[in-house]
């Protein structure tokens, strides 16, 4: 991942053990859901598109971002895959596609039509379980990872960082009895009626500005709902800031400036057990699948294959020619999670910058290697300074990313030596999550 303006580098928090760490254990994920039907009472098909309480299904171990420099992009345009706003989005975010009317239905029947879907939807709604009852609560999220084109690349292996960290926050605020509204195009965002039925509406450093970077004229008299998914943290925009507060960035990981830290949480099947001992083959793995990861870095890892064998998902022609490397390309997320279970460690090469895939692995018992910089790097001292951070650093070894490679090498053999039980830090179970954003949207709930 990589995004200007983070901001970090302090001392990260003591994390505690547990959790566990069961095949059936992942990240937050989920997937879209597109339904083909015919419209009751018109005798013309329709096609519908909807949410359900599933979410978009992701990579893991692909947690780079593609977004750009927020100094020198522009917000996203709009998308003509849907229709244009307020045609037919339904001020809950349902959205009915426009093939009806290219079919010669009127708008009138149209929105009949959109009327008994939700409330079809509603009374077929699957039971919340242990969610929370109370008063109707509404949350909105529109950010770039939640564009239909973003989820379409995640399915394929492209960026899930974000997304993981926005498919949490969906759950968690559900397990809270909140609606949530996920808006997947500018025109769905830009077609809601009513910003007033929202609580709590998130957005991301791209996806409040307007023209010009000005905020986005229809969210005047809802900024104080106003929340941004700031991967990183940063110091905000200056046309921004002074209507929602730094506090209000929400981020990954605790950084430790004026930031607010939201995260992420780990589903497990009971948190109080770990994976004792995980049968590990002498061998690690390399984090990164994306060839520009790998520029500059062969004599790395050819240091690292005279000690140990290495498994990569990047292409083959992104790696070095040796007997102990070996590519796999792209995997499934419980492929990754299995090679994490069997392998000794994880390195990192200095990016994607604090993607998820270290906690991974110290979650399935392998021990990250992480490359430190001389010069910190989006205001960060190593690759992931929060798994450094995990019981004490016990799950780590840093090694100087631009050095001679010699304490690479001590990390590498104290890793094929390791014998670490799986672990989830105490801030990324469910309990911790759920308990963070009780406290971060205490007002929202009530």
């Amino acid at each position: 991942m990589a995004k200007p303006g983070a901001a970090g580098g302090k001392r990260w928090r003591k994390s505690k053990g547990g959790g566990n760490l069961g095949g059936r254990g992942s990240r937050c994920f989920g997937f879209l859901v597109f339904l083909a039907g015919v419209s009751v009472g018109f005798g013309v098909p329709r096609v519908f598109m909807f949410r359900t309480s599933k979410t978009d299904t992701i990579d893991p171990h692909s947690a780079r971002s593609s977004f750009t420099n927020t100094k020198t992009s522009s917000p996203p345009p709009p998308r003509s895959l849907l229709p244009p706003p307020g045609k037919n989005f339904a001020t809950s975010g349902k959205l009915i596609s426009k093939e009806g009317e290219k079919n010669g239905l009127e708008r009138a029947k149209t929105a009949e039509t959109s009327r008994k879907f939700e409330n079809s939807e509603k009374r077929n709604a699957e039971n919340p379980g242990n969610f929370e009852t109370g008063k109707e609560k509404k949350a909105l999220i529109f950010t770039m990872d939640s564009l239909s084109s973003r989820v379409d690349e995640s399915k394929k292996g492209g960026a899930s960082g974000e997304m993981t960290i926005r498919i949490c926050l969906q759950k968690g605020l559900q397990r809270l009895g909140f609606d949530v509204t996920v808006a997947r195009s500018d025109a769905e965002f830009e077609g809601v009626k009513d910003f007033g039925q929202f609580r709590l509406i998130f957005l991301d450093p791209w996806t409040w500005a307007g023209k010009g970077w000005i905020l986005k004229p229809f969210l005047n008299g809802h900024v104080d709902k106003i929340y941004l998914l700031d991967f990183f943290g940063s110091d905000g925009h200056k046309n921004l800031n002074h209507l929602v507060p730094l506090s209000r960035h929400l981020t990954a990981y605790p950084v430790g400036n004026s930031n607010t830290f939201l995260g992420y949480f780990i589903e497990q099947d009971d948190p109080k057990n770990k994976i004792k001992n995980p049968s590990k083959k002498p061998q690690g793995v390399i984090w990164g699948k994306d060839p520009k990861y790998y520029k500059n870095k062969h004599q790395m890892l050819e240091t690292i294959a005279s000690a140990s064998k290495l498994v990569s998902t990047a292409p083959a022609s992104a790696l070095p020619r040796h007997p102990n490397i070996t590519s796999i390309g792209h995997i499934s997320p419980q492929q990754w999670n299995s090679l994490l279970l069997e392998s000794r460690f994880l390195v990192g090469l200095g990016d994607p910058l604090l993607g998820p895939s270290a906690v991974d692995a110290i979650r399935a018992g392998s021990m990250f290697l992480n490359p430190t910089f001389r010069t910190p790097k989006l205001r960060q001292n190593s690759q992931h300074p929060f798994a450094s951070s995990i019981e004490g650093g016990k799950y780590t070894c840093e090694f100087e990313l631009e050095g001679d490679y010699k304490d690479l090498l001590d990390c590498v053999q104290t890793a094929l030596a390791s014998k670490l039980d799986g672990v989830v830090p105490e801030e990324l179970t469910m309990e911790g999550y759920i308990n963070r954003i009780k406290s971060i949207f205490t007002k929202a709930l009530h």
